[in-house]
């Protein structure tokens, strides 16, 4: 699940939406007790992302996010994948899921339809195959 792991200094907001919800830039910078974005940046979970090497190659992972996860910015899923491209990952090692039309967060979202597949496809149907694909 995808929580937290995001650019600190991103004010991207959902789509539809002019920059960030100001919540989100409060919630922020009140964390890490400044409004410099260079410090945000630099200070954010998603900076201690590093490319794989033998000694710590990278593990499958599954993002999943929902659309109005507030006030964590949605855009949080696009940081991650812009970090983990620029530090080598290959996309088939990683998926996305965003629940569209929802608010739930984290595990909140496993018993949920995804909001895509006809008929319904559950969160954890998407996670338990992506699994069973890489770590067998």
């Amino acid at each position: 699940m995808l929580s937290a792991a995001y650019d600190f200094s991103d004010r991207t907001g959902p789509s539809g939406l002019h920059g960030a919800d100001p919540e989100f830039i409060l919630a922020t910078e009140n964390y890490v007790n400044t409004a410099d974005l260079p410090t945000l940046k630099a200070r954010s979970p998603i900076s201690m992302v590093t490319a794989p090497t033998q000694q710590a190659p990278f593990v499958p992972l599954f993002m999943i996010n929902s659309w109005f996860d507030s006030p964590t910015s949605y855009h949080q899923i696009v940081d991650m994948i812009c970090k983990l491209n620029s530090v080598g990952v290959s996309a088939s090692a990683y998926q996305t899921l965003t629940v569209p039309d929802s608010s739930a967060h984290a595990f909140g979202l496993w018993n949920h339809c995804d909001g895509i597949s006809t008929p319904c496809k559950r969160v954890r149907q998407h996670v338990i195959e992506f699994f069973d694909a890489h770590l067998k």
